[in-house]
């Protein structure tokens, strides 16, 4: 999490790097008592305590799609505690990844108009997505050349939830020889961090009675997701 926080700070001020801001920026040591998500246009809207740095666009993973800010609850409040405008977007998962990615990019649209019509200050965007939601993110940018264009940067982890066959077109075609060479290291490497990943697969460090909160909070936002 604390990495993440670090890479949106580095790219919002790589955004204002490029020329005189249009606003300022304030940024603020003063936590979130009560983190108060609101919803905006189907998306989860959290405002940080003072003037936002960003605007970062969160997508979630598969299981936990429908409810980002309950499943990435602390990651997205942390964000909000360091000047930054979360909106979080819900979405039903597809076996067409387009029709989501639609979806997604309606909601998001109309939350920034309804955002801008409460200020004239246009905000950096920074896309951050997890899993799914990181390959989501993806898409978003290849498919809307002005969403593309919108980010200032983008954060994608654990990219992405498919094998790379399916995920890439002409994967094997065409990066399959050129990747050849590579195999050794790269079997190896995927040794490397197989009993990390068991661990992480097995919910280590989480509390049993936090997970069956966050199931049982997953389960009632899917029942409100169109």
């Amino acid at each position: 999490a604390k990495m993440l926080l670090a890479v949106c700070s580095s790219l919002a001020v790589g955004w204002t790097a490029l020329g005189p801001p249009p606003y300022a920026f304030r940024r603020t040591a003063a936590p979130i008592a009560a983190a108060e998500w609101e919803d905006c246009a189907g998306c989860k809207l959290l405002r940080p305590p003072g003037e936002p740095r960003a605007l970062v666009h969160f997508l979630g993973g598969v299981f936990v799609s429908p409810a980002p800010h309950v499943a990435y609850r602390y990651l997205l409040e942390q964000l909000a505690d360091r000047g930054y405008l979360v909106v979080a977007t819900p979405y039903a998962v597809d076996f067409d990844y387009t029709k989501p990615a639609a979806d997604v990019k309606r909601k998001l649209d109309a939350a920034r108009a309804a955002l801008a019509a409460e200020s004239s200050a246009e905000l950096p965007l920074v896309s951050l997505g997890h899993s799914l939601g990181a390959l989501m993110q993806t898409l978003l940018a290849c498919t809307y050349a002005d969403y593309a264009d919108a980010c200032a940067g983008s954060v994608l982890v654990s990219w992405n939830n498919k094998p790379v066959s399916d995920a890439i077109p002409l994967f094997e075609q065409l990066f399959v020889p050129a990747l050849g060479p590579l195999n050794g290291p790269l079997e190896q490497a995927v040794a490397a961090v197989a009993p990390a990943s068991e661990l992480r697969r097995e919910g280590l460090g989480r509390p049993e009675a936090e997970l069956r909160l966050l199931v049982s909070q997953l389960a009632l936002e899917r029942t409100h997701l169109p």
